[in-house]
């Protein structure tokens, strides 16, 4: 029997009631470099939010080969916690709340492709990818930023989300809507699945599917946020994330690809709000502070995360 060498690192950022720490478990293969940056980037993520009470995140970090033009991939366990948004992630729920619903298990686990040309410095080449970057993606999703819902409009129990079947889903599913207004789904489970199965696949522009959470609005304009919605559906790329060819690789952490070349090393306003939006308190940035962004320097192979 083969036996996995692993490494644990704790990564503690006190900031104030409700901190969130990291304790990563680094398989072998992950080398120096990589284990800094991860480091580097839980802590942009506990510098940034705060859950209600102090608690950590135990994480398997992993390399592994994904296939072509994967980045990486998140995986967690799901929990209904009651309500019709009450699923949550492992990983979602402890931050939130610090209550651990998984035990001795890690409350998330995470690859990376091993066959990456990565950049793991704060300068990257321009055919490199970020892995500053698709670290703090991943984590973020780990932690709310994930649908419950099918491209059939079903939830994550096999529930048809009709009015005899009604779904539950997460609490990021509460706020999806359509170019018309939000609600697609209603407080008893029901999908509007009209507006649904036309939305989801519905490209980018005005016939997709938006995010009409109040933070994320405010950090948008006033407007609701366009989601990722390509007209052939991408199981675990749509929807989950902000419109890639609306907005850009390189202009926020969660949109659903990077190219290489982008290196924005932040969780962005847009990303922050809706982390709000799904309950989480965020830090304000010291008066003083200027942040430093680095564009893409280049728009050659799109790879999704």
């Amino acid at each position: 029997m083969q036996k996995l060498l692993t490494f644990s690192f704790l990564l503690t950022v006190q900031i104030s009631q409700g901190a969130i720490s990291f304790n990563f478990n680094f398989g072998a293969s992950v080398p120096a470099n990589a284990r800094n940056a991860a480091i580097a980037a839980a802590s942009e993520i506990s510098t940034k939010i705060t859950g209600n009470v102090d608690t950590t995140i135990d994480v398997d970090f992993n390399f592994a080969a994904l296939g072509p033009g994967i980045l990486g991939g998140a995986s967690v366990d799901y929990n209904d916690t009651g309500g019709t948004f009450g699923v949550r992630s492992t990983g979602y729920h402890k931050a939130l709340t610090g209550i651990d619903l998984n035990g001795s298990s890690a409350d998330i686990s995470i690859d990376f492709g091993s066959d990456v040309n990565w950049g793991y410095a704060t300068t990257i080449s321009s055919n490199q990818y970020s892995f500053y970057d698709t670290v703090l993606h991943e984590i973020i999703h780990t932690i709310g930023f994930a649908e419950g819902i099918y491209e059939s409009g079903e939830d994550n129990y096999g529930a048809a989300g009709t009015v005899a079947d009604p779904g539950r889903y997460t609490a990021y599913d509460q706020f999806l809507g359509d170019s018309t207004t939000g609600g697609i789904i209603s407080a008893m489970g029901v999908v509007d699945l009209t507006r649904w199965n036309s939305a989801v696949i519905g490209g980018t522009g005005p016939s997709g599917l938006y995010f009409y959470g109040p933070n994320a609005m405010a950090a948008n304009g006033g407007m609701a946020v366009a989601l990722y919605t390509p007209t052939t559906y991408e199981d675990g790329s749509s929807v989950g994330h902000f419109d890639t060819d609306l907005y850009g690789t390189d202009s926020n952490i969660m949109v659903s690809a990077g190219d290489e070349g982008d290196n924005l090393r932040m969780l962005t306003p847009l990303d922050l709000a809706v982390m709000q939006d799904l309950g989480f308190t965020i830090i304000p940035e010291p008066a003083s502070a200027s942040l430093l962004v680095l564009s893409g320097l280049s728009l050659l192979t799109r790879r999704r995360r």
